[in-house]
Formats: structure tokens, sequence, C-alpha cells
């Protein structure tokens, strides 16, 4: 009878053990999947506000160039005289206004803008300054940017495909007189934003551009659609070759799209998800290590999805929490099991990973996520309070060079002692974080904005004194501002950005406020 009850006592207490690791086991996959979701979700959020942020700053110069040089009485007359003009006669005007552009695109040119085009009411094609040869074609059929900015007589920005290259295309209209003449457009190409992209990510990737086959065959003119190629991340989609000559020869580029058996994992993992045109990230696992896939979904003027900006970079982190996932499994069989003081074990391990969700494991400073949990509570605390708050964004100056010349080590090493001058100079109940990259973002709880602009200084000062040898001088710029809507940070934060670029371009090494009269 004993025997009995300690046969049953045995098993109950068995299925208890075994009850208690499936759920331990249970939790512990859930929280990883809950963690790697989040990952992946901030850096496709990253990947894409780089995208976005290329298309704004072009736009933001493309209306310079559009009201100091095109939007004049001279350009107007000469495009008002083109439209009513006979055959002869419009000739000697398009060249007239070709000449006139030639030099202003050449400017244009060395700051990756690829086209410049006039169009006429009806969408035909006047003058395409970058392909002068090339006239006369009615756009309205493939170019929806075209019709809608004559038609309907306003700006129209958005990404397109073209009779030669697809781009993303600013067009604005003309009126001369009171009466609308037709439009003009200014676009980058592909392969601009391509470059750019590069020029933001630290890391090793290869970033490109894929767009749909049918799309292409549609609109590109039958001579020029040897400036494509099949994707090799699906036969439904194509590739520009410059674009696949900016991954061949930049420095960054990682290379690994040129290997078979990854792009064969690459192909069947992606399928799926690019049927359904929405920005997606994906972890793929080759050889012994680990990759980030990142699609960035891009959709024309008309809404409608025509191909991806795509990303594959080498993420270790990844892989850490993919690991630490496999060993908690593993130790927590063995804790249930055999013994109960690795329980401290497991909530050590425990604290580990969610350390790596709130703290940047290169600078030992918060990271972007946890910065917004933490601002959120301060914003809320300023609110009840109605004090004044302030947030900044620092950015290291001309840090590719740093990478570039004394490698990514000797950089690393640098962002280390940057965030480490300043939580030296820093306070308490500020909130310093690792925004991406090179660039930092500092919230300043009940501060002014004298008090703000006080320490920031002192802070770009530190920086500029402190000896980070073998690396020469590195200064930083900073842009920051009042926060006036508490329940708007991102606002906020998007006002320090243009403050930031602000400093850039009055020379660097510079703390500038955001104004609205800037």
């Amino acid at each position: 009878m004993i025997d009995k009850l300690k046969k049953k006592l045995s098993l109950i207490i068995i299925l208890i053990v075994l009850g208690i690791l499936i759920l331990v086991n249970l939790f512990i996959i859930a929280d990883f999947r809950n963690n790697y979701n989040e990952y992946l979700e901030y850096k496709s959020k990253i990947f894409d506000n780089s995208i976005s942020q290329v298309f704004h700053t072009y736009e933001q110069f493309s209306d310079f160039v559009f009201e100091r040089e095109v939007n004049t009485e001279e350009v107007k007359t000469i495009f008002s005289k083109a439209g009513k003009a006979k055959t002869e006669e419009k000739e000697v005007l398009r060249n007239e206004l070709y000449y006139h552009f030639e030099e202003l695109y050449g400017l244009l040119t060395r700051y990756n803008f690829s086209q410049f085009h006039f169009h006429f009411p009806d969408g035909e094609s006047f003058l395409r300054v970058h392909y002068p040869e090339r006239y006369g074609d009615y756009l309205f059929p493939i170019r929806e940017s075209v019709r809608i900015a004559n038609e309907e007589e306003h700006f129209v920005s958005g990404f397109e495909e073209g009779r030669i290259y697809s781009g993303y295309r600013y067009v604005y209209p003309l009126n001369y007189q009171g009466e609308h003449i037709g439009t003009v457009e200014v676009s980058i190409s592909v392969e601009s934003v391509q470059k750019d992209l590069y020029n933001y990510n630290l890391t090793n990737s290869d970033i490109g551009f894929i767009i749909k086959k049918d799309i292409i065959d549609k609109a590109v003119f039958e001579d020029m659609l040897s400036n494509y190629k099949e994707s090799v991340v699906s036969n439904e989609y194509y590739i520009e070759n410059a674009i696949l000559e900016v991954m061949e020869n930049n420095e960054n580029a990682l290379g690994i799209y040129k290997e078979e058996k990854f792009i064969e994992i690459l192909r069947k993992e992606t399928k799926d998800e690019m049927k359904s045109g929405k920005s997606f990230s994906k972890e793929l696992k080759y050889k012994d290590g680990y990759y980030l896939v990142q699609l960035s979904a891009i959709s024309n003027v008309s809404g409608e999805n025509v191909g991806y900006f795509i990303s594959i970079s080498s993420d270790e982190e990844i892989g850490i929490l993919i690991r630490n996932t496999n060993l908690w499994i593993l130790f927590s069989v063995i804790i249930i099991i055999i013994t109960t003081w690795m329980s401290v074990f497991l909530i050590k391990k425990q604290v580990e990973i969610q350390n790596l969700a709130m703290v940047d494991q290169l600078t030992k400073i918060y990271n972007r996520r946890f910065f917004f949990e933490m601002s959120e509570k301060e914003l809320k605390k300023s609110l009840r309070d109605q004090s004044e708050i302030c947030v900044a964004m620092i950015d290291i100056d001309q840090f590719k060079k740093v990478n570039d010349t004394y490698g990514h080590i000797q950089g690393d090493a640098v962002l280390q002692s940057i965030a480490k001058l300043m939580k030296e100079e820093i306070r308490q109940k500020d909130i310093l974080a690792r925004f991406g990259g090179e660039e930092f973002i500092l919230l300043m709880p009940q501060t002014k904005v004298i008090e703000a602009e006080s320490m920031l200084d002192r802070i770009r000062v530190k920086v500029e004194e402190h000896d980070f040898s073998p690396v020469d001088t590195v200064t930083i710029s900073i842009g920051f501002t009042k926060i006036n809507n508490l329940k708007r940070l991102e606002k906020s934060i998007n006002k320090a950005d243009e403050a930031l670029y602000m400093a850039k371009n009055y020379g660097r090494n510079k703390v500038m406020q955001y104004s609205k009269n800037k």
C-alpha cells in the first residue's frame, strides 16, 4: 500500500515537474518571440526612417532649386511661348531652355539629382534636360505624377517609374500671368538613395532596390530595358544595373548577395511576404552567422506597391537572442529536474535579456526603444508639474572618415568615449540614449532653454578637447528644442533633428536651437 502511494506520489511529482517544465518553456519561447518581434520592428523603423529622411532632404533642396531657378519670369516666358509655338519655333525655344539650364543641371547631378524635365499641360514632354534628344512623347498614361500636377495644378512628390529610369519625383506646376502653362520635374534616382543609405549605415551590408517587372516593361522605352536585370531575390522583379554596380563597388557592401546558397534561402524565406506588398524583416541563419533581411515597401504616386528597398546585414544581436533562448530552455530542464538553486541563475539570465532590450551593448547607455519608454514617463511628469523640458539630437561630425581612416574598432572606441563623456556631464534626471549609428538623443527634464544650451555647449567643448588618440580631434554637432507639446515627442525630435542639420550646414561643431525662421 505504501509502495503504491509512493508510486502515485512520484508520478504526481513527475507530472508536476513536467507541467512546470512545459509552462516555463512556453513562457521562455513567448518571451523570446516578444523580444524578437520588438527588435525586428525597431530595426525596420530605423531603415524606413532612413529612407524617408533621404527623400525629405532632397525635397527641401528641390524646393529651393524650383523657387530660385525655375519659377522665374524668364523661364516661364520661354516655356509659355513654347506651348503655343509651331514646330520650328518650338525647337528654337527648346534649345534656348536647354542651354539656360545646362549649367544648373550639371550642378544638380553633383548633388545626386538625375532628371530635369519640362511637360506641357496635356502631358507632352517638351524638354528632358537630362536627355534632350527624347521629347514629344505623352506621359499621362504612364506618369501619374505629371497628370495630377497638370490637371489639378498642385505640387506632387513620390516614387514613380519613368520612361528611362525610375526615381523619386518632385513635380511642380508652372503658372504664368494667371495661366497654367505646364509642369517641371526634378527627380533623384534610386541609385542616389542607395548611396545615401550606404553612407548612413556603419555596418557591412548589401543595400539595393528591386522593382516589379510588369511595371518596368510597361513604362520604360524598349531600348532602355537593357538598363535592368532580373533580381536575384525574385524572378518577378528587376534591379537596375547602376544599383548592382554600387553594390559591387561600395566599400561598405557585404557581398553576400553573390552567394548562391544564401540567395536560395533568401528566395524561399521571403517569397510569401513579398506577395503582400508590405514592408517586413526576416532573420536568416547562414553557415555560422545570422543575417537580418529588411524589405521596405515602396509605393508609387498612385499608391500601388511597385518595389522594395532591401538591406541585408550581418546581425549578431539576433544570434544572441536565439542562442540565449536555446540556453534558457536547456537550463530550465536542468533547473526543474536537478536542483532548485539554478532558479537564481535563470532569474539572472532573464535580467540580462531584459538589459539587452534597454541598453545599447556598445556604448552601455540606453537604447532608442527604452529611451522612448523612459521619456513617456518624464513627459507625463512634466505635464503634471508644468515644468519645461528640452530634447537634443547629437551627431558625431564626419564619423565615416574615422571608420574609413582608423577602422571600425577604433570608431567603436570613439563612440564609447563620447558616450562616457556625455554621461559624466549630464544630470541624474537626464535621459541619454544612442539613437542609431553615430547619433545620440538627450532628454532634459525640468530644464529651461538657456540651461539646456549651456549644458549642451559644455558637452560639445568637452568632446572637442578630449584626446581620442590615435584618432585626430573629434567634434559633435547638436540641435535642440524646447518641447512645447508634451504629447507629441516625435515632432519635437524632428525639430531637434532639423536644428542638428542646421548645425551641420553652418560648419559643424556647433549647438543650435530649432527656429521656425531658420
